[in-house]
């Protein structure tokens, strides 16, 4: 009897967990709200004078620009993320925003369940700042084993929101692989933050922010508040961070610096259920537009820097995401992690499978190896446009998480990032129109293991019908 009701519970949490893979139909109720947050956030958000971005790369200063923008708070801060490590990078986050409460600061924090799942709540550092009066914390769809079926949807988004001044899009998580210089050059993942400056009259930080509070407040949310006791911890770790990093001295942002045309938020629905491929339609509808009508190009412009480049640690595709793909007009380039040098072997052993797939598209496909993957998500469209965010290209940024990205239409950032992505090209391979392999001057041989390849083989073919999921 009790091996039956053992097979019956394993039976009922697989099912659950692996609805999505044939349950594809948004609920009404989500559609209705998704609508609406679109009607909400109609707004021009042509950049006015004095505002400006910032792109940074490196995760010294990324972390710093953190810590220095949450010292520069005021009345409010407002953080998402996907995952949230308890380690270096953890508790200079935990102490900078435990400080900004202690002065008087508003903070808010929305943390995946997942985060939540895998430990956070074991943090004493965590636990203490959910307690205090000026912070509010809350999860997002917390993992219940009782609803198996919510099991797969989750807040992938990554942003950091102070004050209605500044705004931090990226798709970084928060741990030592991400943020600092903790951890060797070779367990970093390459990722990279954009950061809007502005004011209250801003279009793109009132659109901003009218996403942010719809998040913070979606359906699926959960209040968080433990007890802690780790205040003189926190307090200790605010001071030392202080001094090792100055960020409170550092005087600016930290990075390279735009004057955009202008900036617009693009996201997905915020609801923790199946969700239609609204972003990514929304992405591919302007991909087309680049390639039907081509901005005005320099002598020196090549047809490639002309029309679309996408950047994704890997791809994962269902067939209406490829016919997209393939309906985009111009030159396509795609830049992925190799398929044993990424950090994702779910989502990177994907491909030994649909490699011939994603070769018919027409996708001229980089494949990157060096000496640590990458985890940056970006679009470039024409000469003009550059689109970064948390969107992967897989069929879960489409269909089961909350992700958004940033619309930058700018000449100068997209020179720049067409430079960023030439570099990962020099350490990629690809194959040509006749099916030649090519290696750039950068590309890093790497040593794959028996036992790994087979791993991964079996992730392609087992993962096959749980595609969807990856």
């Amino acid at each position: 009897m009790s091996l039956l009701i053992i097979l019956l519970i394993i039976l009922y949490e697989g099912i659950g967990l692996t609805s999505p893979i044939w349950h594809g139909q948004m609920r009404e109720q989500d559609l209705d709200a998704y609508e609406a947050l679109r009607a909400a956030m109609q707004i021009d958000t042509s950049c006015r004078p004095g505002e400006q971005l910032y792109l940074t790369e490196d995760p010294v200063d990324a972390l710093s620009n953190r810590l220095y923008l949450m010292e520069q708070a005021q009345n409010s801060i407002t953080l998402a993320v996907f995952e949230f490590h308890d380690d270096n990078a953890g508790e200079a986050m935990l102490a900078s925003l435990y400080a900004a409460a202690e002065r008087g600061v508003h903070v808010r924090i929305l943390v995946d369940g997942m985060s939540v799942f895998y430990g956070l709540f074991a943090s004493r550092d965590f636990r203490t700042l959910s307690c205090h009066p000026n912070s509010e914390i809350r999860i997002y769809n917390p993992v219940s084993f009782l609803r198996p079926w919510k099991f797969n949807y989750r807040m992938h988004d990554k942003f950091l929101l102070i004050d209605d001044r500044y705004a931090l899009v990226c798709g970084r998580n928060i741990s030592n692989a991400f943020l600092g210089g903790y951890v060797p050059e070779e367990k970093r993942k390459y990722d990279r933050d954009l950061i809007f400056t502005g004011d209250e009259n801003s279009g793109f930080l009132h659109q901003f922010s009218i996403y942010v509070d719809t998040l913070f407040t979606a359906a699926g949310t959960a209040p968080c508040r433990r007890v802690g006791f780790g205040d003189k911890s926190l307090r200790a770790a605010y001071q030392q961070t202080k001094e090792e990093l100055g960020f409170a001295e550092q005087g600016g942002i930290r990075g390279e610096v735009f004057t955009p045309e202008s900036v617009t938020l693009l996201t997905g629905p915020v609801c923790a259920g199946y969700k239609n491929s609204f972003l990514f339609d929304a992405l591919m509808d302007r991909a087309a537009e680049t390639g039907e009508a081509p901005p005005a190009r320099t002598d020196t412009q090549t047809m490639e820097e002309a029309d679309v480049l996408i950047q994704s640690p890997y791809l994962v595709c269902d067939d209406s995401m490829y016919q997209r793909l393939t309906d985009l007009p111009g030159s396509k380039t795609l830049i992925i992690n190799s398929v044993f040098g990424g950090s994702n072997p779910f989502g990177c052993s994907d491909y030994l499978l649909q490699k011939e797939n994603v070769l018919r598209t027409g996708l001229r496909v980089y494949e990157y190896q060096s000496r640590y993957p990458f985890h940056a998500k970006m679009l470039l469209l024409g000469d003009q446009t550059a689109a970064i965010g948390s969107m992967n290209l897989d069929t879960r940024s489409a269909y089961l998480d909350t992700e958004l990205m940033v619309l930058v239409r700018d000449p100068a950032l997209n020179t720049f990032l067409r430079g960023e992505a030439r570099n990962l090209m020099d350490s990629s391979s690809y194959v040509d129109e006749s099916g030649e392999t090519h290696k750039g001057e950068n590309y890093i041989e790497k040593e794959i293991s028996r036992t790994k390849q087979v791993v991964y083989e079996i992730l392609g073919k087992g993962g096959a019908p749980l595609r969807k999921l990856k």
